[in-house]
């Protein structure tokens, strides 16, 4: 009886908009995965790769700003195809980048794969609230709570930009030292 209610229950919360949406998710992560995996292959990675490129202020606010942005614009509009591309780009995205530090650095990814996705895993917890929480409200709250991301997207990225990439500069170089010293022996 109680699988029944439950059942009923998952029926309500998970329209096949959303089931659609959590698939080209699953979908752009896989095919992220796959892209990186083929392009290591085909390049000599290093520790050099990551601390060879820095990210300006306004390139990581727009990579965090601009998801929440286009699904803001396509959950206005009722756009569901705008959506699909936005999430399937940034899982994609996402994908790609964590495979290539896992291929890189092996065992030792797990703490600097979140410190380099930090802002987009928080960009993406905001898209997927706006996306899961506003299907069926009011045009004046939508707005407001996009404000909202969109002012949250540009903390964390502040946050990203002034904590975490100073850290994560300063643990590239230990790690650079100690792989040039392990290389030394």
């Amino acid at each position: 009886m109680k699988f029944r209610a439950l059942f009923d229950r998952l029926q309500f919360t998970v329209s096949p908009l959303l089931l659609l949406y959590s698939t080209v998710w699953v979908l752009g992560l896989i095919a992220g995965l796959c892209c990186a995996n083929a392009y290591a292959y085909s390049l000599y990675l290093s520790e050099n790769f990551f601390v060879s490129g820095y990210i300006s202020f306004i390139g990581l606010v727009a990579v965090t700003v601009l998801p929440i942005v286009l699904v803001g614009f396509s959950l206005l509009k009722t756009m569901p195809f705008l959506t699909c591309l936005v999430i399937s780009v940034e899982s994609v995205c996402r994908g790609y980048c964590g495979m290539l530090v896992f291929l890189v650095l092996g065992g030792g990814a797990w703490v600097v794969r979140f410190l380099i996705l930090f802002s987009s895993a928080c960009a993406s917890v905001i898209m997927w609230w706006l996306i899961f929480c506003h299907r069926y409200v009011d045009r004046q709250r939508l707005k407001r709570d996009i404000l909202i991301g969109i002012l949250l997207a540009v903390i964390v990225s502040v946050v990203d930009i002034i904590l975490i990439a100073p850290f994560l500069s300063e643990l590239f170089l230990y790690i650079k030292e100690g792989f040039a010293y392990s290389c030394w022996i």
